[in-house]
């Protein structure tokens, strides 16, 4: 996901502000923003297969 994350395990902070635009980023760097980062991704794949778009 480019541009979504940003990696630098000497920076501590979380959250970061993004380079390019107006918003913040995660930090996959650090424990907390790979949990974050992760979690959220499970979390999305998991709604996306058991709860799917119907159709009337």
């Amino acid at each position: 996901m480019n541009g979504t994350t940003y990696n630098n395990p000497n920076d501590r902070s979380i959250m970061v502000p993004k380079r390019i635009g107006i918003g913040t980023t995660i930090n996959i760097g650090t424990k907390t923003g790979k949990y974050i980062y992760y979690g959220l991704s499970a979390k999305a794949s998991y709604t996306s297969i058991n709860n799917p778009l119907r159709t009337l």
